[in-house]
């Protein structure tokens, strides 16, 4: 099952999809594009639940990043990131994304920001021309990924460390604005759009923690 939550209203829509679902995005169309764990993308109609497309030819569709009209896939076994024609219904150009890639985010600039946990950087695509834009190291087992609209940030957990630290990718390069001890093994983190607090959550039973940033 694959479902959309309305964050207004907590309203609910569910889809039941024939697969093993790892991954999900809303396309511009308002269709949803749905990543599945034998390597496809289904293109699927919520308000019937039809599939309308299915586009094959990865190992694992691990997850999607949606920008305009443009899709690409994450495939964690080939670490890879891979353009999707959705019109067309096939995949296009394809890249290596590092030595082990595990997470990604989108920003408001059209970019796929990508965590290589193996290869401890942080890889910044484009993906209405799939380039490598930019790569940076930024420690040990870099793993979250989210993108602070309010401050034009990027943070990104450090699991090897217990760490966030969030980047400035305005000139070309990543450069560090801050750095905060976390949770152990910090796995996930958001962004409250309300006063950008960081919010990170522990994958070892820790809890969540809140950071107040200021600046």
């Amino acid at each position: 099952v694959v479902a959309q939550v309305d964050t207004a209203d907590g309203a609910v829509t569910e889809v039941s999809v024939d697969a093993d679902a790892l991954s999900a995005a809303v396309l511009s169309d308002g269709r949803w594009a749905v990543g599945t764990a034998d390597g496809r993308v289904l293109v699927v109609a919520p308000d019937t639940g039809e599939v309308d497309e299915t586009i094959s030819g990865l190992a694992s569709t691990d997850l999607l990043a949606v920008s305009g009209d443009s899709v690409a896939a994450l495939d964690r076994r080939q670490t890879s990131i891979t353009s999707v024609d959705i019109e067309d219904a096939h995949l296009g150009a394809a890249l290596r994304a590092g030595r082990g890639a595990t997470q990604l985010a989108t920003d408001p600039y059209g970019r796929v920001l990508v965590t290589d946990t193996t290869g401890e950087e942080l890889l910044v695509y484009t993906i209405d021309s799939l380039i490598l834009r930019q790569r940076y190291p930024v420690g040990p087992a870099p793993y979250a990924v989210t993108y602070d609209e309010q401050r034009d940030l990027v943070w990104v957990t450090l699991t090897g460390s217990n760490e966030v630290v969030g980047y400035d990718l305005s000139t070309g390069t990543a450069e560090e604005r801050h750095r905060f001890a976390t949770v152990r093994q910090p796995n996930s983190v958001a962004v409250d759009p309300a006063d950008g607090t960081l919010v990170i959550a522990s994958a070892t039973g820790d809890g969540l923690q809140r950071i107040p940033i200021e600046g």
